[in-house]
Formats: structure tokens, sequence, C-alpha cells
């Protein structure tokens, strides 16, 4: 056969967001399996798989639900797998993936760099430099956490090293897995636990990337201005704190159950907590089954927001949020393009965000219906909230987790899955390709609203 007639077949690599979704099945399951080992739970202790796999779709999407107690459950072996897969799930599975491909001298595709390193925020750099540059940040962050929390946790807590370095990776990485039966509510009135815990989950809420932009922009402001998405991060994390803390100091200020057991000044700091926490953390200081009716509407609507792009929380995130907003406040306007920070935002952003909060409610409605086929008997309103909180992998539960049946524990599972990776991104993966529309129809109107 001529050499001209042989085809020629490129080696066939996989799609990013195609990487996304293996990757983080693939740590799912390896992670299910190691927790499911004997040598990872306490003596005596029988951990069925499901329920192995569901802590270890929690631990790797970095939710926080659990439907067993990890400190009672797992070993010390256990506990260092389950820290090992919330770092991970925190960093980013396609993050890992490529440091490990960098690292083993393999080459990527000049696409293949461009879409990574715009998935992890358009840095103009190199994907190896974004990748070091976010292991490094998050190490760094991570253990300063743990520095701050054992020295505010020695003498009055049991082994406050390692209790510190657990939490501190759980914080940052907005996971909410706590060592305590009470996850953190023994620190509702702690000032020094609030902050620190606080601080974690809104430096890896708000990414790397963007932090990074804040302090080149600090050093010289001309040649690093801010990005628009920073602005819009900074500006909508400041209101929904804002508004959240506010919110819940009116409405929990006299509640007994809640904050009238602190001192007015504790009552701040723990309406702050309550607003951080919902942005996909999963750590409480509060009983949320207690809380008022309107609290947990607001928390609600909290979750879903989520945290913001390329950082460790879920949801639909800040920048979705406020881009519809931005785009409903300026058709009623004007009707015409939305603006912000005196830029114009395109329409295909617009419609991203819609794609992206449209299947985000189709989602969460699908799985509500589902839970209450299944939990027969069971409040709705805890329905909807374990619903809304696996989905934006938050973690809080009004109780409800170790309750669900069998089949329940398999929907929140997929629902934490779907979450994580980013209901978007896994539309894509398993879309196939296309070429774009060749026709452009005719317009005509039609009546809305």
């Amino acid at each position: 056969m001529l050499p001209s007639l042989v085809p020629h077949r490129q080696a066939q690599r996989l799609e990013p967001v195609v990487l996304i979704v293996l990757s983080f099945l693939l740590a799912v399951l390896v992670g299910a399996f190691l927790l499911w080992l004997p040598i990872s739970l306490e003596p005596n202790v029988k951990l069925r798989f499901l329920d192995a796999l569901f802590t270890a779709t929690s631990a790797v999407c970095v939710t926080g639900l659990n439907v067993i107690d990890p400190a009672t459950t797992f070993s010390a072996f256990g506990e260092a797998i389950l820290m090992v897969l919330i770092f991970l799930g925190g960093i980013g599975i396609l993050t890992a993936g490529t440091f490990v491909v960098l690292v083993a001298g393999q080459r990527l595709g000049v696409k293949q760099k461009l879409q990574i390193s715009q998935s992890l925020g358009g840095s103009s750099g190199s994907a190896s430099s974004v990748i070091w540059s976010v292991l490094g940040f998050s190490v760094l962050v991570q253990l300063i956490g743990f520095l701050l929390l054992w020295l505010a946790w020695a003498g009055r807590e049991p082994d406050a090293a390692y209790s510190a370095f657990f939490h501190s990776i759980s914080a940052f990485n907005n996971a909410g897995f706590s060592l305590y039966p009470d996850n953190l509510m023994r620190f509702a009135a702690d000032p020094w636990t609030n902050i620190i815990i606080s601080g974690l989950i809104i430096l890896g809420g708000i990414g790397f990337l963007l932090i990074l932009n804040l302090r080149l922009h600090w050093l010289d402001s001309f040649r690093y201005p801010l990005t628009l998405s920073t602005k819009i991060v900074v500006f909508s994390s400041v209101i929904l704190l804002f508004i959240g803390t506010t919110v819940f100091l009116l409405l929990e200020w006299n509640n007994p159950k809640t904050f009238a057991l602190l001192e007015p000044w504790q009552r701040f700091h723990a309406a702050f907590f309550m607003s951080v926490t919902p942005r996909t953390a999963g750590f409480n200081t509060v009983d949320y089954e207690l809380v008022h009716p309107a609290s947990t509407f607001v928390t609600l609507i909290l979750m879903f927001i989520g945290a913001s792009p390329v950082g460790t929380g879920g949801g639909i995130k800040t920048t979705t949020f406020f881009v519809l907003l931005m785009a409903a406040v300026s058709y009623v306007r004007y009707g015409g393009e939305p603006t912000a920070f005196k830029r114009r935002i395109g329409f295909p952003i617009v419609l991203k965000a819609l794609a992206i909060t449209f299947l985000g409610v189709q989602l969460v409605g699908v799985a509500f219906t589902l839970l209450a086929i299944t939990e027969v008997g069971k409040n709705a309103v805890h329905l909807v909230f374990e619903t809304v909180s696996a989905f934006a992998t938050v973690g809080l539960s009004m109780n409800l987790t170790p309750k669900l049946s069998d089949a329940g524990r398999l929907i929140i599972i997929v629902l934490m899955f779907l979450g994580r990776v980013g209901i978007l991104t896994f539309a894509l993966a398993l879309a196939r390709k296309s070429e774009g529309r060749k026709l452009r129809y005719p317009e005509e109107q039609i009546v809305v609203g």
C-alpha cells in the first residue's frame, strides 16, 4: 500500500470537560473503596459500601453531607483518606491530573493548554505555572489556617493540633466535614473560631485567580487593572454577606433556640458565620432545624447562589446571579444589553448564565420530586433544604441526611456529583461535537410574560 493511501490517525485526546467528569468519577470510586476497607474503620465498626460511596462523593465534591459520624466511624487512616479526598476535590481533579501529567514529562497540546488555562480563569500564563501557583496558594492558606486554629484550640480541645489540621483543610475547601458530632455548634460563642473558619471559607470560595488579580492590582494598579469578574465577585460577595448577616441578625436575635442564648456581641459574629457558611461551606454553629422559617428561606437562596467561579464552592456562582440580575435591571430600565462597572456584558454570557440557572433549577426540581417519592412522610421543607444543599455542594442539613433511605442516598450522591462537576460542564461532556449552525432563520416576535 502506498504511503499516501495510509489513513492518518491522530492521537485521540480527551477534552477537558470530559476529563473533569471522568477524574471526579474515578476519585469518588477509588475513595469509596479505600474508605470501605477495614483499615479505614475503627475497631468493630462496619460500613456499607453505599455509605462509603456517599461519604467519598461528599468529600470529593466538597459537600459535607454525612450519613455517618466520621469521627466515630473512621480510623486515623480513614480520616487521612478523607482529608486527601477533600483536598483533591477542592483544588479540582482537573488541576491535580494536569499537574501529574506535567510532572511525568508528558506534553499537552496547545489547544488543551489554552482550554485548561481558561477553565482556571483565563490566566495568560502556562498551565504548569497556573497549577503550581494554585497548589502553592492552597497549601499556604491551609497551613496558616491550621496554625491559627491550633493556637485558638490549644489547651481547650483534645488533640487540638490534629483537629485544627483537619478543620483547616475542610474549611478552605468548603467541605464542611467536622470531627465533632455537633459540627461547630460548640464554638457558637467563640469569636476566634468563627473568624478563622469564616476567613478560610471565604478565601477558598473566591478562588486563587481573583486573589492574584487583587494582589497584582495592589502592587501596580496601572499595569494590572481589576478584571470585570473580580469586581463582580467582590461586589456581590460583600453585598450577599451584608444582607445575610443583617437578615439573620434580625430574624434570630430573640430566637431562644439559636441566638438568644448568646451574648449580644456574640450574636453578630454568629449571624456573620450563618451568612458565610451557606455559600457552600456546610459548617454550622446553630441547629438549622430550629431556625426561623424565614432564615431557612434566605439560607436556601444563599446556598443556590453559592460561591465564586474557580473557587472551591458550588452553586450557580455569584457571577451568574449578578449577570442575570443586571440583565433584568437593564431590560426594565432601557431594554438594552446589561452593563456593569462601565463595561458591557455580552449576550452570549447572559445566555450561559440563563442556561446554568435553568439547568440548576430543573435538576433541583427533579431531585426533590424523586426524594418526595422515596422519602414518604418526611418534612417537605427538610427535603427541599437537603436537595439544594446537595446540588450547591454546601453540606448543611436539617438533620435529615442520616434518615434517608438507600434510594434517597443514591439520589443525593448523583446530585452532589452533578452539582460539583457543573451542570453546563456535564452537559458539554455528553454532547457530541457539531459544526455551527449554517442557516440563520428569519426572526419573528413572540409574546412572553
